[in-house]
């Protein structure tokens, strides 16, 4: 309690500096980047169940592509999930600048589909399309803050 009104003192004796206070829009502009980066720091999360799932699916899409996540993967994804299982079809979704042959791809997708596995994936391709959503109206968020403020 005595701290108190010692430390209340200290700045009129010039023995302590005020507090830094950052303008009001740069304290904005900090409240929209917090929970976009909270988002992004989540959006890896699933990334290991994705992993997860190609393995228990016995398919061997990481063997071939680095990034089982990316320009070639999700498209991949999207298509199993909506119930292509023919390993030819599925290597056409590769991306054109892919240094795997198609006929890699195809091999790698003989898998074992079984209905349980691909709930899980499934619910990883949702996760992962529900951080998206939330990263973008994050970035409208800012832009928005960027045009009132200038």
């Amino acid at each position: 309690m005595l701290d108190c009104p010692w430390l209340h003192q200290l700045p009129t004796y010039g023995r302590r500096r005020g507090a830094f206070r950052p303008a009001e829009d740069r304290c904005a502009r900090r409240a929209d980047l917090r929970p976009r980066a909270t988002v992004l720091r989540s959006r890896s999360a699933p990334v290991p169940h994705r992993q997860q799932a190609w393995h228990l699916l016995h398919v061997q899409l990481p063997n071939v592509r680095s990034d089982s996540t990316g320009l070639t993967g999700l498209p991949i994804l999207r298509a199993m999930v909506r119930g292509e299982r023919d390993p030819h079809t599925l290597a056409a979704y590769r991306h054109a600048h892919g240094a795997t042959s198609e006929e890699a791809m195809a091999n790698a997708f003989t898998g074992n589909y079984r209905p349980a596995h691909l709930v899980a994936r499934t619910q990883a391709l949702e996760l992962s399309d529900f951080y998206h959503q939330h990263i973008t109206a994050c970035d409208q968020a800012i832009r928005l803050d960027r045009r009132i403020t200038e």
